[in-house]
């Protein structure tokens, strides 16, 4: 009687899991945002990785089309770290950024990514990538970008990198 009582506790139990399981993968995806509106966050990640990449490819061959392509109208460049022990936050125009890439020579500007983490929720994608400069072929320095790209009728744009910038990499 108990061995009875076992197997149809277990039945019950797995059939009850599964049940759940199910229920969470056929109505666990949805969403309070219209069809129309929804997107899928692997081509988006492709799409976003890929503007990333065209801004440093840009930069390499110093062409500012394709930089200042890479950007949101509105777009900014902040830099922040320590100046004599404090905190500070520099604050530089795209427009500024993007007459230095095409006023320097193919080849001076080569910065390059060891990684990228990204993370996408409907227009908005966070992507963090450590990096290392080379100015010229020589390190200069390296640190973290942590870019801020929205989706926009032109597909996605970046709309604000943040740096950090050290001499020592870990």
């Amino acid at each position: 009687m108990k061995n009875i009582f076992a197997n149809k506790l277990r039945t019950a139990v797995a059939t009850f899991c599964l049940n759940i399981v199910l229920g969470c993968l056929l109505f666990g995806q949805t969403t309070n945002v219209p069809a129309s509106t929804q997107h899928n966050i692997a081509t988006d990640s492709v799409a976003v990785r890929s503007v990333i990449n065209t801004l440093f490819s840009g930069m390499l061959s110093s062409d500012s089309t394709v930089v200042r392509n890479c950007f949101h109208t509105e777009a900014r460049l902040c830099t922040t770290g320590e100046q004599a022990g404090k905190p500070f936050v520099r604050v530089e125009s795209i427009s500024g950024f993007v007459a230095t890439v095409g006023k320097t020579p193919k080849g001076v500007l080569d910065e390059r990514l060891s990684s990228m983490t990204i993370h996408i929720d409907q227009n908005l994608a966070t992507v963090w990538t450590p990096y290392q400069f080379y100015a010229g072929g020589k390190f200069s320095h390296c640190g973290v970008n942590a870019f801020q790209c929205v989706r926009t009728d032109q597909g996605w744009k970046i709309l604000q990198i943040t740096d950090t910038r050290r001499k020592t990499c870990q």
